[in-house]
């Protein structure tokens, strides 16, 4: 028996097409493995036959040289089925796994490109800015998205073929006020010993820090010490 791959259909595009699958090669060959009466099931009549029997839908067709194969979906799952096409009988009767199922219809879907993940998170969470995009490949094959939006912070998984959000998550930031200046101060002393003369809250280079003037008199020496007012961090020492 030849192999073949599924093709997924509606029913209303099968039960169309199953005529023409009746047709030319497949019925010589029939002819030929069954005299000049075969008495051919006709594909639609099969299709009927097994979703009466089975309760079900036939969703995939194929005539193959001496079987009719189909794929039938009922309610306690799905099934591949191949019929004889003459007698009807049926020749096997097997379960089809849910992971296969999900790799074929996969296979039939086109991967999402970047701009439709993006066009999704706007749609999604309106005003969202994408900081990070990453695609996972799998057992799920899914976009990891982080964004942020109104000062939170949120991350959606899509489905990378189907375009499903199986993860949609956002949490509130919480604003971060600057170090106090005693804090800074005390900070200044410790990264270059002395008494502070002045302290200044500024912006330098798109960050804000605290400029803060250290003065050692025993010493004869003078500094300003450079730290970032949110971290506390020295950035530098500029001696005088």
């Amino acid at each position: 028996m030849k192999s073949f791959t599924w093709t997924i259909k509606m029913k209303k595009q099968v039960k169309q097409a199953l005529p023409l699958l009746c047709g030319g090669a497949f019925l010589a060959g029939m002819y030929g493995l069954f005299g000049n009466d075969p008495e051919l099931l006709h594909a639609e009549e099969a299709v009927d036959m097994m979703e009466s029997r089975y309760k079900g839908e036939v969703t995939a067709f194929q005539a193959l040289e001496d079987t009719y194969t189909m794929q039938l979906t009922a309610a306690d799952g799905t099934y591949q089925i191949d019929l004889h096409p003459v007698t009807g009988e049926v020749l096997s009767f097997d379960p089809v796994s849910e992971q296969g199922l999900e790799q074929q219809e996969e296979e039939e879907l086109e991967k999402l490109e970047s701009a439709d993940v993006e066009a999704i998170v706007s749609e999604t969470a309106a005003g969202a800015v994408i900081t990070e995009m990453e695609l996972k490949e799998g057992e799920q094959n899914v976009y990891d998205v982080v964004f942020s939006q109104d000062g939170a912070t949120g991350r959606l998984e899509i489905d990378a073929y189907s375009g499903d959000i199986e993860l949609f998550t956002l949490e509130e930031t919480a604003p971060v006020d600057p170090i106090d200046r005693d804090k800074a101060a005390a900070l200044a002393v410790k990264a270059f010993e002395g008494e502070v003369d002045d302290i200044d809250l500024e912006e330098k280079n798109g960050r804000l820090v605290y400029e803060i003037e250290v003065e050692n008199e025993a010493a004869d020496r003078e500094a300003d010490v450079i730290i970032d007012a949110y971290s506390g961090e020295v950035l530098e020492i500029v001696h005088d």
